[in-house]
């Protein structure tokens, strides 16, 4: 009997040291991304207005909102101010 208690200690012991690195593993990965992006600046929507007035059309992710900001620059001309970038909470 000694040699089935002493089994049992050991599997409660590795079954908690692999509890705890999967609650590490886990707390890690909620803080940092593989890819290095900081999906935070997502949290609330992205908008873009310029100064001749125009807007965009809706809230997005905030690369897209910035490079549909430019493609309207780039449609009006030379000398165009870029439109501004922010955001607004969804």
């Amino acid at each position: 009997m000694k040699i089935g208690s002493w089994v049992a200690a050991v599997a409660v012991a590795g079954a908690w040291i692999i509890r705890r690195a999967m609650q590490e593993a886990a707390a890690q990965s909620k803080t940092a991304s593989d890819t290095g992006y900081d999906w935070s600046q997502n949290e609330m929507n992205w908008y873009w207005r310029c100064e001749c007035g125009a807007q965009s059309r809706g809230g997005d992710i905030k690369a897209d909102t910035e490079y549909n900001a430019q493609r309207h620059q780039w449609r009006k001309g030379t000398g165009h101010p870029m439109p501004e970038v922010y955001q607004q909470p969804s």
